[in-house]
């Protein structure tokens, strides 16, 4: 184990820290922490209106109406936040083009489009990076590196396509994380193992992978070059069925094979309560049985069952407690980054 957390350490802290972080702090703050507390370092939960929690999340995705009220400084949500002794990420999805939860700021060209801007391609990233930066903001789910060929799929349909080159993919995912990065902003990679030529949107209804098997093994081939660059990377709530009958984020095959090509990136999951589940607690629990370390939940009144549920699994033995502690480790590292935690300690 201390081993592993010394690897980690080196490859978050290298020339940002000059104190040593201990395997005894980590465990220190964990053991500090009730069932619960620990529990809700597990989620990512929307918030559509300025929120009190009894036991703060893990990281929090603010609506379109708060990041306004954000902007016009009507509240500070860092400051909001800063009273728990463990923040949450603040995280939002923004990709530019047709996911741009800044639009109400301004319209920010497809990350496609940035792509082909050579000249003003760093500019108008770090034109985002900043404007996030500026509210608050320190993660975001980006970049989408799914390799797409026909005009007709979900991710060309929405603009979410970057190249049909996974090379040029690989090297500029790298260059926009190394810029979010730069500026006190994590990463995640989406939609693992790649959405592909799939037409529907998994938010609607679970449906199947459709692609070429070349298709398929040039995305996890992007995917693998970039994981070490990348904090989080998001599953994709859709089949493969040549893998597994389950969707990829309960797939504990899928899932292993990142954490076999980087045991320190976040596995995240879509949403789970979205429509294409008709049970949210089957899907947390079989995505945690699967290896994933952290749950998107984008209803918000279903986050404090969600965590009951968990606390009752682990009493129960269902969950094993130890599998909660070693998720934690690798989000309060991260946390450490942004945060400084074990600092003031």
């Amino acid at each position: 184990m201390k081993v592993k957390i010394t690897f980690i350490m080196c490859a978050l802290f290298l020339n940002v820290f000059s104190y040593e972080i201990k395997l005894s702090d980590i465990d220190s703050m964990i053991d500090s922490m009730t069932l619960k507390d620990r529990i809700s370092q597990l989620f990512f939960v929307y918030i559509p209106k300025k929120t009190s929690f009894q036991n703060c999340p893990g990281g929090i995705i603010p609506s379109k109406s708060l990041l306004k009220s954000i902007y016009k400084k009507e509240i500070d949500i860092k400051k909001d936040f800063s009273k728990y002794e463990i923040p949450p990420f603040i995280a939002i999805d923004q990709e530019g083009g047709m996911v741009n939860r800044l639009s109400f700021i301004y319209k920010f060209p497809p990350i496609g489009e940035v792509f082909n801007d050579k000249t003003n391609q760093d500019s108008l990233i770090l034109s985002q990076v900043k404007l996030m930066a500026t509210l608050g903001i320190n993660v975001n789910f980006s970049p989408c590196i799914d390799l797409s060929y026909k005009d007709k799929s979900f991710i060309n349909r929405t603009k979410r396509g970057i190249s049909k080159n996974p090379d040029s993919i690989i090297a500029f995912a790298k260059n926009y994380m190394y810029i979010h990065k730069k500026n006190k902003i994590l990463s995640s990679l989406k939609h693992f193992p790649g959405y592909g030529d799939t037409y529907d949107n998994s938010d609607n209804f679970i449906t199947e992978y459709k692609g070429t098997d070349i298709q398929f093994f040039e995305n996890l081939r992007i995917f693998s070059s970039l994981l070490n660059y990348a904090s989080f990377v998001m599953m994709a709530n859709l089949k493969y069925p040549s893998l597994d009958t389950l969707p990829a984020p309960m797939s504990k095959s899928i899932v292993s094979f990142i954490k076999s090509q980087d045991s320190t990136v976040i596995v995240l999951t879509d949403d789970i309560a979205c429509n294409g589940y008709d049970n949210p607690y089957l899907a947390l629990k079989r995505s945690f049985g699967a290896g994933c370390d952290m749950f998107i939940v984008m209803n918000d009144t279903l986050y404090s069952l969600l965590t009951d549920s968990m606390v009752s699994w682990v009493y129960r033995g269902e969950i094993n407690e130890k599998d909660i502690k070693k998720r934690l480790v690798k989000i309060l590292l991260k946390k450490e980054y942004l945060y400084q935690l074990l600092k003031r300690m």
